[in-house]
């Protein structure tokens, strides 16, 4: 699910969870689109996510590594968060190749100026 083109100019955004632990950065084209699940953590947490490959994500503080994973259901996604403040700024599918970015977390990013849409993510 790329959310982006590769043939833009690139923005380079960072972001990080509430606490600081976690700071990261990446370059992609200007966000304008972005994903909303409605499977039940994400509809708690009200996670706004933009996919793109991790590899693409550097991690300035702490590493990907040191986050804790939660799985539920079919356990296809691991919904990562801090375990000092309990944020939510990142996941990631099973390998560990695709991201998913929390834009709640990421600096500058206006949601009311993004195209969002919904992943029925409750029907999986």
């Amino acid at each position: 699910m790329s959310t982006t083109t590769t043939n833009e100019e690139t923005v380079h955004y960072k972001g990080s969870c509430h606490c600081k632990k976690f700071e990261f950065e990446f370059d992609v084209p200007k966000i304008t689109k972005a994903h909303s699940c409605n499977c039940s953590i994400c509809h708690q947490k009200a996670t706004v996510y933009h996919f793109m490959p991790l590899e693409k994500v550097k991690f300035t503080k702490s590493s990907f590594k040191e986050a804790s994973a939660y799985q539920f259901g079919q356990k296809r996604y691991k919904h990562m968060f801090c375990p000092v403040c309990g944020c939510s700024p990142f996941g990631t599918d099973n390998d560990e190749k695709g991201g998913a970015i929390n834009l709640r977390a990421v600096e500058g990013i206006k949601l009311k100026e993004l195209e969002i849409t919904e992943i029925d993510g409750a029907s999986l």
